[in-house]
């Protein structure tokens, strides 16, 4: 990934390098990459995220589809995204005894090389795109995330020879720290699943007042989706919820999309759900102790 890092110096890495030790040993992280220094192509995005409470920097939409899926996903423990490949030397290395140049950072501008000599610039500080830390029957493991296009991993276009190259290396240095790496790509990713997620997310966390009422809430919308046609629609139930409970609609909404998210309601939710859906279609499963991790 091009950032602006632009005539770096040896210097600037080791400057770089040290500081983001600094925070790391404190707890306080910070990502490699953060979206001010990337291209915008307006994809980029900054997202306070449910479970860090920290802001996260994601650099595409592919990287905010997995982070979406990171954070619903009950037995992932932490999330830290852009996260630097330390050692500088470990990537070097990996990439040399493979007979692959490590990549380097960039001039600020393409000048004739025999008009202009040049110092040489340093290698690049590679990063995998996410790395989180999972719980696999009660033991914590370590899972490294790089995130793709299909078309970006094409081995039949030439422009992706150095993309493939830098993933390999990528995952010679996680299996050589034993942690599992895991590539996702954007088109394998359910875009409905994707679509109810980003929905649900806007009311992850609530107010006070809509956080007491959620369990009465909970407790009238199963009865209202089990003594209901299956052809009412999502809305025409939260309307009726929000009546019953003397509350606006846009409340209710709210407090739908953050039991939604916390699968505190379980339905199915791998095909799009909009207020206009039969409640049918949804599925949603009445057991009222119901709760999927």
């Amino acid at each position: 990934m091009e950032t602006k890092r632009k005539d770096v110096t040896k210097e600037d890495v080791e400057r770089w390098t040290a500081l983001w030790e600094k925070h790391w040993e404190s707890g306080d992280y910070k990502p490699w990459h953060e979206v001010q220094e990337v291209p915008s192509q307006g994809r980029s995005r900054k997202i306070t995220g449910v479970k860090s409470g920290r802001t996260h920097h994601l650099l595409s939409d592919a990287e905010y589809y997995v982070f979406l899926l990171l954070e619903y996903e009950g037995s992932v423990i932490e999330i830290y995204e852009q996260f630097p490949l330390m050692p500088l030397s470990k990537t070097v290395q990996i990439a040399s005894e493979r007979g692959l140049k490590p990549p380097k950072y960039r001039h600020r501008t393409i000048k004739d090389e025999s008009t202009e000599k040049r110092a040489p610039l340093p290698n690049k500080i590679m990063s995998t795109d996410f790395l989180v830390k999972v719980d696999r029957n009660g033991e914590e493991v370590w899972v490294a995330i790089p995130v793709k296009t299909k078309s970006g991993i094409d081995a039949s276009t030439d422009k992706n020879k150095s993309v493939l190259q830098k993933l390999e290396v990528e995952r010679q240095y996680w299996l050589d720290r034993g942690v599992e790496c895991k590539c996702m790509v954007k088109e394998d990713i359910n875009k409905d699943l994707i679509f109810n997620l980003k929905w649900f997310y806007d009311d992850a966390l609530l107010d006070g007042q809509l956080q007491e009422n959620k369990d009465l809430w909970k407790e009238t919308f199963l009865s209202e989706v089990d003594g209901c046609s299956s052809t009412i629609t999502l809305k025409e139930v939260i309307d009726a919820v929000s009546l019953e409970l003397n509350m606006q609609s846009e409340q209710s909404v709210k407090i739908f999309r953050h039991l939604m998210w916390h699968k505190e309601l379980k339905a199915d939710v791998s095909k799009k759900i909009l207020l206009t859906t039969k409640v049918g279609k949804i599925e949603f499963d009445l057991s009222r102790s119901a709760v999927v991790d």
